[in-house]
Parts: structure tokens; C-alpha cells; sequence
């Protein structure tokens, strides 16, 4: 791409100079074909090169528009409530079978887009999905991980990745406390990782 624009760009810079010499031509019947058709050559690469410049930057913001109508927007819940209908939960191991799990807390989807829970991030070791990765259009979405061995502490960090149904991946920052009314984590903040 930018090697492109380089050799356009010298290209026309070439053919500008080549012009200032054709000028100087003393011979008026070769100057007066050879100089408009050099003229006209780098006109037409300016607009080329314009066009394609403005095509490109237009694209660009389109998919911008487009990442921003499906990103995922979520939020989290501090305190379990009763049973919803609407509730998922969603397992992450690393490679071993337990069957013993640690609540990581609770996100609830919008009713915006669905998107895939790809991963989470833990003391530099990714865990991925075991089952159902859909967070489903306003679901309550359980986050537990299967692991022996987890330093777990009363408040902890990990990162979240998600992606959205374009393939955009996001990565946001959710941190936890142990709630001792429930004897579980609870999710405090969920930031997005920029």
C-alpha cells in the first residue's frame, strides 16, 4: 500500500520533471505533441491517486460504523439474583478434565447484538470456553473456571475476551471480589483494554 503510493507519487514527480525538460525542446512540432500528453498523464494520475485516496478513507470509516453497531455492550451484576430463564453458564479450563469450579461473577448481556465469548486471561494463562461461548441477546452469562491450583484471592483481575459477529476481538479488564454475603466473586468494574 505504501510502497504503492511511494512509486505513484515518484512516478508523477518523474513525469513533471520529464515536462520542464520537454519545454526547453527546441524543436516546436515534438514539444507541441509531447508536452500536453505528459501534462495530461499526470493530471490524470493526481485524480487517480485522489479518487483512490478518498474511496479508501470512505471504506475506512464505514467499517468503523459497522464495528461500532455490532460491539458488544454488556454489563455486570454485583449480587446474584433469583433464577432467570435467561441465564447461561459458561465453563473455562485450560487443558484438564475437573469437574470443580470457581464463580468468576456474572455479566448480562444487552439487547443489542450477540457475541462470542472467546477466552479469559488468568495469572498469564488463557482459559477457553467448554461449552455454550453464545452470549445471547439480554443473558445473564455465569463466568466459572475449572482449574487446580489457581491463586485466587479476595479481589483478583483477568481479561475478558469476546468477539463480535463481524470477528472484531475485544479485550476488556474485569476485576472481582469475594462477597461473603453470598460465598462467591462478584464482578466490581469491566473496562475495556484500548
Amino acid at each position: 500500500m505504501i510502497k504503492n503510493s511511494v512509486l505513484i507519487i515518484i512516478t508523477i514527480m518523474f513525469l513533471a520533471i520529464l515536462t520542464v525538460f520537454l519545454i526547453n525542446i527546441k524543436n516546436e512540432s515534438i514539444k507541441n505533441v509531447l508536452v500536453p500528453i505528459f501534462s495530461s498523464l499526470i493530471s490524470g494520475a493526481i485524480t487517480l491517486i485522489s479518487v483512490y485516496w478518498t474511496i479508501r478513507e470512505s471504506e475506512r470509516k464505514y467499517d468503523v460504523q459497522e464495528a461500532r453497531k455490532y460491539k458488544p455492550l454488556f454489563t455486570f451484576a454485583r449480587e446474584l439474583e433469583g433464577i432467570n430463564d435467561k441465564r447461561t453458564n459458561v465453563y473455562f479450563r485450560k487443558d484438564s478434565e475437573i469437574k470443580t469450579s470457581n464463580r468468576l461473577g456474572m455479566i448480562i448481556n444487552s439487547d443489542k447484538n450477540e457475541f462470542i465469548i472467546k477466552s479469559i486471561i488468568l495469572n498469564d494463562t488463557e482459559y477457553k470456553p467448554t461449552n455454550n461461548s453464545i452470549a445471547r441477546k439480554e443473558h445473564e452469562i455465569q463466568l466459572y473456571i475449572r482449574e487446580v491450583g489457581i491463586d485466587i484471592k479476595d479481589e483478583f483481575e483477568f481479561i475478558f475476551v469476546v468477539e463480535d459477529l463481524l470477528g472484531n476481538e475485544y479485550n476488556y479488564k474485569v476485576v472481582t471480589m469475594w462477597n461473603p454475603n453470598n460465598s462467591t466473586f462478584m464482578i466490581e468494574d469491566i473496562k475495556e483494554i484500548l
